[in-house]
């Protein structure tokens, strides 16, 4: 996922309310009757996280993938555009968009596979 994210986060800017994130498009969508190249993710908030969902699921390894729909919804909020032009992303720019949405709530890959062994040990236990 850093890989990607090096590639597309044009800038990370820290403000009074947090982070935000300027990612470049690879192909230009229409916004507000404007053509747009770049958006801005702001950081989400535990209230919004609480209304969508979390915008990923881990499989079976702890490796966290997408949850398309919910992603979706979190670009309409966090950048400010209309459903229709989600739509019209490029599926690798929906994709990164939907990765760079997960990093903000991953910490890092260590925290993922700390995680993804506590969900492990819960389900060891949960079938004793």
């Amino acid at each position: 996922m850093q890989k990607v994210l090096s590639q597309f986060v044009g800038k990370v800017k820290k403000g009074g309310v947090g982070i935000s994130m300027k990612v470049l498009l690879t192909k230009p969508i229409m916004a507000h009757d404007e053509e747009v190249i770049e958006l801005e993710l702001k950081e989400p908030s535990t209230k919004l996280t609480r209304r969508l969902g979390l915008p990923y699921r881990l499989d079976e390894r702890g490796i966290p993938y997408p949850v398309a729909d919910v992603a979706a919804n979190f670009i309409v909020r966090l950048a400010g555009i209309p459903s229709s032009s989600v739509d019209e992303l490029s599926p690798v720019d929906f994709n990164n968009l939907a990765l760079i949405i997960i990093s903000f709530f991953l910490s890092s890959a260590e925290a993922v596979e700390a995680e993804a062994e506590k969900m492990k040990q819960k389900a060891i236990q949960e079938k004793s």
